[in-house]
């Protein structure tokens, strides 16, 4: 991942949120890019700025089911999400940086830390609740083992 794209993707961020704290989610997914898209759903999920100098830092933590998240990747070099913060605040995020938890357990759930690199889009309510219609969930109960 260039630095440039972290920086891009932090600009954006940095004219969305304005103010230093804690944000909450209050519904997220990592997706596959492509249609059917594949995902999973975050719990717990939130975002963080903070400010560093001059600029704004901004990265979110969820929790995610770890063996579901290694099955999105096995198939996809990339993986987006898309989150939505309330009414009028949809956002789409593509290729963010993905952090997680290396236990394979089918059990286990652990913090998933992410980080908008080169997008953090607003999308309109409707086409969120598209994406979120055409999801093909991966549940923790159907990975393979």
């Amino acid at each position: 991942m260039a630095k440039e794209q972290v920086v891009e993707g932090c600009r954006k961020v940095e004219q969305m949120f304005v103010r230093k704290g804690t944000y909450i989610i209050e519904e997220a997914f990592v997706i596959t890019q492509n249609e059917p898209r594949t995902g999973i759903a975050l719990r717990d999920a939130f975002l963080e700025v903070e400010e560093e100098g001059n600029h704004k830092m901004v990265h979110g933590r969820a929790t995610v089911h770890n063996l579901s998240l290694v099955e999105l990747f096995e198939d996809n070099e990339q993986l987006d999400m898309i989150i939505n913060m309330g009414e009028g605040f949809k956002f789409y995020l593509k290729n963010p940086i993905i952090q997680a938890g290396k236990v394979f357990s089918p059990t286990v759930f652990s913090s998933m830390r992410f980080i908008p690199t080169n997008s953090f889009d607003r999308i309109p309510d409707n086409e969120y609740s598209a994406i979120v219609d055409s999801i093909i969930l991966v549940q923790p109960n159907r990975v393979s083992q």
